[in-house]
């Protein structure tokens, strides 16, 4: 992998112009979906990265993967103001590792950024099974549910409806 393209992406996403650093986030975030799921045919994926060509060819190792997600940790508890963008790309992880990381992010936004806490559910309930959300996971949610922004509590009462019609979860 070019260690120097990552590294200029890296650096335009805390871009003191903040559209510029959106717009690397939002590249970030399509980097990791074609590793992580490659949803999109090769085409797709040529048009999408036409303003930036040198990610095209970019093949992540592991720790490729894995040191983004660090990054990514960071520019959520550093740069507010693009939080939503960051816990987005965490969404397309699809890591189980990444629960504890979300939760503490959860903390810190779920009076803050509806956005940025919907989308940080979202990293965990995509990082693997219900079976394996733990003590930590549903009592965060039951509060969100009850006390979180709006957006936050209609997207938990969706989660929670689902839980309970898939798993017989009793609320």
């Amino acid at each position: 992998m070019n260690h120097l393209v990552l590294e200029e992406l890296f650096k335009d996403t805390a871009a003191s112009d903040l559209a510029a650093g959106r717009e690397a986030i939002h590249y970030l975030e399509l980097l990791i979906e074609k590793h992580t799921t490659k949803r999109l045919a090769d085409a797709a994926y040529d048009e999408l990265f036409a303003g930036r060509h040198t990610l095209l060819p970019l093949q992540l190792t592991a720790q490729d993967l894995t040191n983004i997600k660090y990054f990514l940790f960071y520019l959520l508890m550093n740069y507010p103001d693009r939080s939503a963008a960051t816990a987005r790309c965490l969404v397309k992880c699809y890591d189980k590792t990444l629960v504890e990381g979300a939760c503490r992010a959860i903390d810190a936004y779920w009076q803050q950024c509806d956005e940025t806490t919907c989308h940080l559910t979202d990293v965990i309930t995509h990082s693997g099974s219900f079976e394996d959300f733990g003590d930590r996971v549903l009592p965060l949610f039951r509060k969100l549910k009850e006390e979180g922004l709006p957006e936050t509590r209609k997207s938990m009462a969706a989660k929670f409806a689902y839980y309970k019609k898939f798993y017989g979860l009793a609320e």
